[in-house]
């Protein structure tokens, strides 16, 4: 299905995927939401892009969508224009109808902090489909990866660490300074 509409749509687009081996799974004593999901096609991804793209050559972006999301097509046309790392807020990622980046009015170009309920004491407490990085960034930290071994929570925030990102005001904020939802 989706490569039928990614076809339909006229972008070049390579699709990869794989199933997530059973023994990550279920794992015993474990709660679903405890288990970390889409490590491996997260890695693959990665892998695709470091064998197949070149640093300083090849322009893009990397945005991991999920399948349980809904997205404006305005996001992309903003986040094709990243730097190194973009974000917005959005809705129900967790317990509050939206959140991710909050920007002041008098410096809308840069992130003060993030709203989220969910482990809030996290280096970066936003969801995975509240972000974008530019792929040199990526090529440029081969070891920048996902880890079965890292719980739920940390995946965005260890991930954005072994980029390179360190602190919030590295982030540029889109959606209208983080004032409309992505």
């Amino acid at each position: 299905k989706l490569s039928r509409l990614l076809l339909e749509c006229g972008v070049p687009f390579v699709h990869l995927n794989v199933k997530t081996p059973k023994n990550e799974t279920n794992l015993p004593g474990l709660k679903a939401w405890q288990i970390p999901r889409g490590v491996h096609q997260r890695n693959i991804g990665l892998n695709w892009l470091r064998k197949n793209k070149r640093l300083g050559i090849d322009n893009g972006v990397l945005y991991i969508a999920d399948d349980d999301n809904v997205y404006d097509l305005r996001l992309f046309k903003e986040m094709r224009y990243t730097k190194r790392v973009s974000t917005w807020p959005v809705a129900f990622a967790g317990e509050m109808p939206v959140e991710g980046c909050v920007t002041t009015a008098d410096n809308p170009d840069s992130v003060s902090y993030f709203r989220h309920v969910v482990a809030p004491w996290r280096p970066f407490p936003i969801d995975m489909s509240a972000f974008a990085v530019n792929l040199n960034l990526v090529l440029s930290h081969p070891n920048a990866l996902f880890r079965f071994t890292t719980i739920p929570a940390m995946q965005e925030s260890i991930f954005l660490r072994a980029l390179g990102i360190n602190d919030s005001n590295e982030f540029e904020p889109k959606a209208n300074g983080c004032t409309e939802v992505g």
